[in-house]
Formats: C-alpha cells, structure tokens, sequence
C-alpha cells in the first residue's frame, strides 16, 4: 500500500478469484491505520487508465559537467491493457547535456498509450552557478598565468 508498484491483486470473494485494482484508501485521520479500500474490478481485455512513476537511470553528461538533474514528472499517465502495465517507466538520461530535456513525446513505450501532455517535461539539465564550462575557463586562465612566467607556489619552492 506505501509503494506506487502495487497495481494489480487478486482478491479472494467467496471461492472466487478476482483481479482488481486499487482505487481509493481512506486512512484515520489521527492514527495511521487503514479505514477503508475501493477496488475497481480488472476486465482482462479492457484497457486501464493508471499514474505509473518514473524511473531515471544512467548520469547525465550535463550534472557531470556542472548542471542539475530536474525531475518535473515522478508519475506518468498511461491507457493500457492489464497484462502490459509496467511497474515503471525507465527513462535513460545519460545523454542529456545542461539545457536538454525528455518531453512526454519522447518517450515511446510498446502497448502504452501517454495521456499527458505531449509537450510536458519529464526531466531534464539544468545550469547551476557554476558549471563545467566555467571550471575549463579558470584552469585555462591558470595555464595562461604559468606560461606568461609567473611564479607559481612550486616555482618559489624549487629557487
């Protein structure tokens, strides 16, 4: 019940085996105790409408560089029957670099129909304060310092 991964059961109704899905849980409003659970009964060839969350694998060039990883879907909106319902959505993210994104369009599952926004970001990189490309600029601006002759801490050292 605490986890999104739980879709499917099969409930138990006088000898009879079901397939059904969660709807709804009420909880005590005080206590943390289960009060009440709607079940939605689970036809085999009728498609589903359920939030499936998001899974972001791999390390993006971009944080590695400087950016930050923004994740702005952690659930996805999917139709689809019962027997192709994943328990995530794997999204691979290692070639993004700082300014780039996966939008809802991007993602293509086999059986799965989207129902978000095609346009809606699910992830992406963005810049912080300092990023890679600023760090490649002082080490370059250091390199400059040592050719052009000054000193530097190692120089003073060895005199």
């Amino acid at each position: 019940v605490y986890t999104p991964n739980v879709y499917l059961i099969d409930l138990n109704i006088d000898g009879t085996i079901e397939k059904a899905m969660i709807q709804d849980l009420q909880w005590h409003p005080v206590e943390e105790m289960l009060m009440h659970v709607d079940f939605l009964r689970v036809i085999d060839n009728k498609p589903l409408t359920i939030n499936i969350p998001v899974k972001v694998t791999g390390m993006a060039k971009g944080v590695k560089a400087g950016g930050r990883l923004k994740i702005n879907m952690r659930l996805l909106r999917i139709k689809a029957l019962p027997e192709n319902l994943p328990d995530n959505i794997e999204i691979d993210i290692t070639q993004l670099a700082i300014g780039d994104s996966i939008k809802v369009n991007e993602v293509k599952r086999d059986n799965l129909e989207f129902l978000d926004n095609k346009s809606n970001l699910i992830v992406g990189v963005v810049s912080t304060r300092i990023s890679q490309s600023d760090i490649d600029l002082l080490e370059e601006e250091e390199e400059e310092q040592e050719e052009s002759g000054e000193d530097t801490a190692e120089d003073q050292l060895q005199s």
